[in-house]
């Protein structure tokens, strides 16, 4: 009863974002077991327990060593073609995914699809859920391969549109924006029954990413209308977003203000919104207000999730950015640091949130004028984006932005036009889609060097390619 009790408590704080508590309880249990071995539905549990841990922290060595234990725990209980052994592969699967090594979570994801019950729809909706799950680690490739496989095993319309609604998304994120419209407007044409609010949303983000802002936003506006009353603040927050990016910033703060109507204020959605109008403020250079609700917010969500989750992190950014817009070095570095304290806290040292911890913390050091740090700080973040390189692509080519800048800073040219080379390749070899806008910033300030080096040809090039990304399109 004792050890029950234990693995509840571990699962209760590992539901809770509460890692080290949870990391030290299943150890304890581990090193019990060790000694007086238990059942065998409570030793997978404990190995089940420690896998869902590693997976949350992303530990590759936890999540490799505990996959065989699990599974051969597994198969002294249950046969092994058994639904119930296709759930642990499952398990195993997605452990293997979260930490990059997609060829060994599709074999387990494969062994787990065969143990499923032979009907169209069980395997439509694995399809579906598995696309999702690559798509959410940056897998896109597997993510759009099993979104077509669902889609062969549609039994309707209805389940039909969601698994192209599914494929267009990730088209949309390969960079492939033309072949996602094409399909949305196929849909459109072969289902006139459906309600078109949504595949109209999907048509407004697809012109979005292309860069079309107006075209989206006459899509965003023909569908709010007729989308329920709980999904109309989001899309609003859609709106203002497409907005900004047509630098329309009462536009944007407007649809913002509409979208509030349609939600509780001190629900989440409402927080979310009144976080995109605190960065619009910040573009407004209106930093008091600004800081007052992202702080406010941030306390919110640190007691609602956790501190260091992913949306509690990307606000304390923002608090570092307003620090460094206001030119408070020493209030700036405190608040970088207080972010890398979280991140490593909580994930480790090798995780992504410690990188862009480092970024924040090499930004305050090079605006203040601590070049070495600045450097040590990017160095440091690179490789640990070296190897998360299958999403990393945008996190790197700002790293090497970064290392340009301090390379023009200090006058060596030739270094920082090749640090801005590399992080224009990264962003044209991940494809353009939705990065458009920064690959503009980042060719403009490459052209600028070129032509300080004397490579005017090279720094005509770069501007003109740069003002036509740049330029809103009609």
């Amino acid at each position: 009863m004792q050890a029950e009790a234990s693995l509840a408590q571990a699962r209760q704080w590992l539901s809770e974002g509460l890692f080290s508590e949870s990391y030290e309880m299943l150890l304890s249990l581990r090193r019990q077991f060790e000694q007086e071995p238990p059942a065998p539905a409570l030793l997978l549990d404990m190995w089940r327990g420690l896998l869902t841990l590693a997976q949350a922290r992303s530990d590759a060595s936890l999540v490799q060593e505990i996959v065989p234990k699990m599974l051969q725990a597994g198969r002294d209980q249950f046969e092994f073609d058994s639904s119930q052994m296709g759930s642990l592969l499952h398990h195993a699967g997605q452990a293997l995914a979260a930490i990059g090594a997609g060829s060994d979570a599709e074999t387990f994801f494969m062994q787990a699809y065969r143990r499923l019950p032979d009907t169209p729809k069980a395997r439509y909706e694995y399809g579906l859920q598995l696309a999702y799950f690559y798509a959410s680690y940056g897998h896109i490739d597997q993510a759009l391969r099993w979104s077509k496989d669902a889609a062969g095993k549609a039994a309707n319309a209805e389940e039909l549109m969601l698994a192209h609604r599914a494929i267009c998304c990730f088209y949309d994120a390969q960079g492939k924006s033309l072949e996602a419209a094409g399909l949305r407007q196929q849909g459109q044409s072969s289902m006139p029954d459906q309600n078109p609010a949504w595949l109209l949303i999907d048509q407004a983000r697809s012109q979005r990413r292309l860069g079309f802002a107006s075209r989206a936003d006459a899509h965003y506006r023909e569908a709010v209308g007729s989308l329920p009353d709980g999904d109309k603040a989001r899309i609003y927050r859609e709106i203002a977003l497409n907005l900004l990016s047509r630098r329309d910033l009462a536009g944007a703060e407007a649809a913002l203000v509409e979208g509030m109507q349609w939600v509780n204020p001190v629900s989440f959605e409402g927080q979310l919104l009144r976080a995109e109008q605190a960065r619009l403020w910040q573009f407004q250079g209106r930093f008091p207000e600004t800081e007052a609700v992202v702080q406010e917010i941030l306390a919110l969500w640190c007691e609602r999730f956790a501190p260091h989750h992913p949306l509690c992190l990307r606000l304390r950014e923002v608090l570092v950015e307003v620090s460094i817009l206001r030119r408070d070095w020493m209030q700036g570095l405190a608040r970088a640091e207080d972010l890398l304290r979280v991140s490593s806290g909580a994930y480790g040292g090798e995780h992504p949130c410690v990188a862009r911890a480092l970024y924040w913390m090499a930004q305050v050091w090079f605006y203040e004028g601590a070049r070495e740090q600045a450097k040590a700080a990017l160095t440091q973040a690179q490789m640990i984006w070296d190897e998360w390189a299958d999403f990393a692509e945008v996190e790197r080519a700002l790293i090497h932005f970064g290392m340009g800048l301090i390379f023009a800073d200090e006058l060596e040219f030739y270094k920082a036009e090749d640090e801005m080379k590399k992080s224009c390749d990264l962003i044209e070899q991940r494809g353009l889609g939705d990065q458009a806008l920064v690959l503009g910033h980042l060719l403009g300030a490459r052209g600028d060097i070129c032509r300080i080096t004397g490579r005017d040809r090279q720094a005509q090039e770069c501007a003109q390619r740069s003002q036509e990304l740049l330029r809103p399109k009609k």
